[in-house]
C-alpha cells in the first residue's frame, strides 16, 4: 500500500471494510431468526450505523467475537494472497523457489 495514491489507499480500505462487513453481516443473518432478521434487514436499508450497531450489540451477544474472527479470517486470506503474488513474481523474475 505503501507506493499507492492516497486516494486508491482510500479506496482499498473502504472495500476491505466493506468486505468485512459482509462476512459479519451474513454470520449475524444466520444466528437471528424471524423478526430480528427482518428488522435487521430493514436497519441496513434505512437505518443509521448507529442503529444497526445498537441493534447488533442488543440481540447478537457474540457480535464483537464475530468481528474480530471475520477481520482475522480477511487479513490471513490477504496475508496469503500477497505471499502468493510475491512468489510468483520471483519465480518469474528470478526463476527462485517460492518462499516459505
Amino acid at each position: 500500500l505503501g507506493n499507492l495514491p492516497d486516494e486508491e489507499k482510500t479506496r482499498l480500505i473502504e472495500s476491505f471494510a466493506e468486505t468485512i462487513f459482509q462476512a459479519i453481516m451474513l454470520r449475524v443473518a444466520v444466528e437471528l431468526m424471524g423478526e430480528d432478521r427482518q428488522q435487521l434487514e430493514t436497519l441496513l436499508e434505512t437505518g443509521s450505523e448507529e442503529e444497526v450497531g445498537k441493534f447488533l450489540m442488543e440481540k447478537v451477544p457474540n457480535i464483537e467475537s464475530i468481528a474480530t474472527e471475520e477481520t482475522l479470517r480477511f487479513k490471513k486470506g490477504l496475508i496469503n494472497k500477497v505471499k502468493e503474488v510475491d512468489d510468483k513474481i520471483a519465480q518469474e523474475k528470478f526463476g527462485a523457489a517460492p518462499a516459505l
